[in-house]
């Protein structure tokens, strides 16, 4: 991909592959469902769409909580390059959190996406989602430091 180049754009410009994307949709739907019913229990309308080797990830939050959802959905494993968004909804009281994935073509076999997505959670969160609730309880979703 050329410096300078926006997912959201190559992301709308890529056809949709149906069979790898309702796969694709499927399996990240799942995980990040269990995510943000584990660490953002207030998100909802989680919608996730993929194309050809790019996806789109959204859901909405009370507009209180965009700064804190904006920040939690950094930390998610999502795909190789990831360009995140917000905007506030159409309704003042809630906002919009998502993302633009870019996957690399070793992504197109959903097996090496599984193995890829559990192996960067292992990384990611090494003793589990434990630590990322205590922070949550303690800092609200401040960043959390990976040092």
């Amino acid at each position: 991909m050329r410096l300078g180049v926006k997912i959201r754009d190559v992301y709308s410009a890529e056809p949709r592959d149906g069979a790898w994307a309702d796969e694709a949709e499927s399996f990240y739907r799942d995980a990040v469902t269990e995510l943000l019913r584990e660490l953002l229990p207030d998100a909802t309308d989680l919608e996730v769409s993929c194309r050809h080797n790019s996806c789109r990830f959204q859901f909405a939050v009370p507009a209180a909580e965009r700064d804190e959802a904006y920040t939690f959905q950094q930390l998610l494993p999502l795909g190789d390059i990831v360009q995140p968004w917000s905007q506030p909804a159409e309704s003042t009281k809630s906002a919009i959190v998502g993302a633009f994935v870019l996957l690399g073509s070793e992504h197109r076999d959903l097996g090496k996406l599984r193995a890829w997505y559990a192996r960067e959670f292992a990384r990611r969160f090494p003793d589990g989602l434990r630590v990322v609730r205590e922070h949550i309880a303690t800092h609200g979703l401040s960043p959390v430091s990976t040092d």
